[in-house]
């Protein structure tokens, strides 16, 4: 069965990716178990992408990828049709991991050499033990739209029993509070008739505690590694439901950018989350931090970096030369921030008083990287793979010989 993903801001990473490229009833009151709940939420046609495996990665045909990251030695990456690729020789040659789904993966996390997680369209949670070379379905948008439901009618419930308790001084507020419950509720009822957000990005804080955060202002926590999940898009400010676009963790602190400028902050590992002053209204695609420069920066929509170097109470706006939208960011040995652009440039710097600066052109569109031990920059987009070392000099990555058998 063919599902229409026809919604006004529907998988708003593919799309901006693509546009940016041409120029890319029930009360739970505990954790719902993921796996007890996934074979009532599939749908029986044979060609779903929720039950096809993903499909082979052929590098002649350099498919779309979209997110790459460090599993201790090795590097692991994501993108198109369940496509997840791994490499132990820093991104020299790669192997295919086995991928239960044939769904876009827009972000990986491995919180642990062994243990990761990989989010993407249609909600999807996959996790691995091994590293990256098998994986397995935790969540998906069916399900997120079950917990959803059932989280906004408890917190409903609730709200309506503390109104009815409450002196008269303090009903005024209880009831604001209230209608906008309603009004979430309202819109969660709605997600029940339409499929599918997309998940946008993960992060683990070891091998049992994560978030996931997507479209829409999904937000799911677990604590138990992934076996159960529960929603707390209540836990951040968000009254229009803001698409939430990227994690990252710097001296303590959680951040997350999304839509629009918006950017929040935790101090205590994701408990509680405020607002932050933006200095931008435009959207972030992704947040970077290094504690060693003391520097948190927010890319996206302009070529606009919002940096900060005091844990996100300030911000400051830079302006750089990309002549696109930044797409993604990568922490560099020395502490140093480069960010990637649409365009086809990385832009560098400490981003202090010295802003960011282009550092080499190198085409196409790319979408994350990381610097290998080697001295090289391995990048990820709509071209597949790059392996690029810093002098300049492009070097294309090939799958391992016995690819073609596995």
């Amino acid at each position: 069965m063919f599902r229409a993903y026809g919604q006004k801001k529907f998988c708003f990473l593919t799309i901006v990716f693509f546009v940016n490229a041409v120029f890319l009833g029930l009360l739970f009151p505990f954790p719902i178990y993921a796996d007890e709940e996934l074979s009532q939420n599939r749908w029986e046609a044979q060609n779903d992408l929720l039950i096809i495996p993903a499909a082979p990665y052929d590098e002649g045909e350099s498919p779309l990828l979209l997110d790459i990251t460090r599993a201790g030695g090795r590097l692991v990456a994501v993108g198109e049709q369940g496509i997840i690729i791994y490499s132990d020789d820093q991104g020299q040659t790669w192997q295919q991991g086995d991928v239960p789904v044939r769904l876009t993966l827009t972000a990986v996390c491995f919180p642990a050499p062994r243990h990761g997680w990989a989010v993407g369209h249609d909600g999807v949670v996959l996790h691995t033990e091994n590293g990256g070379e098998t994986w397995g379905e935790q969540l998906n948008a069916f399900t997120i739209n079950e917990f959803n439901l059932a989280y906004a009618r408890r917190l409903v419930r609730e709200k309506k029993a503390e109104l009815a308790q409450a002196k008269d001084e303090e009903k005024a507020d209880l009831v604001k509070d209230l209608e906008e419950l309603k009004g979430e509720l309202s819109f969660r009822e709605n997600d029940m008739e339409r499929c599918c957000y997309p998940l946008l990005d993960v992060w683990f804080k070891n091998r049992k505690e994560g978030f996931v955060i997507g479209a829409y202002d999904n937000f799911l926590h677990t604590t138990d590694g992934g076996k159960s999940w529960t929603p707390c898009w209540d836990r951040i400010h968000n009254p229009g439901n803001l698409h939430l676009n990227a994690f990252a963790e710097a001296d303590g602190a959680l951040f997350i950018a999304g839509e629009f400028g918006t950017l929040y902050r935790s101090v205590n590992t994701g408990e509680t989350w405020e607002p932050l002053d933006s200095p931008y209204d435009g959207s972030y695609f992704g947040i970077i931090a290094s504690e060693k420069e003391d520097l948190i920066a927010a890319y996206g929509i302009g070529g606009k970096i919002a940096s900060s170097s005091d844990r996100g109470e300030s911000w400051k706006l830079i302006q750089t030369r990309a002549g696109a939208a930044l797409s993604g960011g990568i922490l560099r040995k020395d502490g140093s921030l480069s960010v990637l652009s649409y365009s086809g440039c990385i832009v560098s710097g400490p981003g202090k008083s010295g802003g960011f600066a282009i550092e080499k052109q190198i085409g196409a569109a790319w979408n994350a990287g990381v610097e290998t031990e080697d001295g090289f920059l391995v990048l990820v987009g709509l071209k597949g793979l790059l392996r690029t070392p810093l002098d300049g000099n492009l070097t294309k990555p090939r799958m391992t010989d016995g690819y073609d058998e596995k």
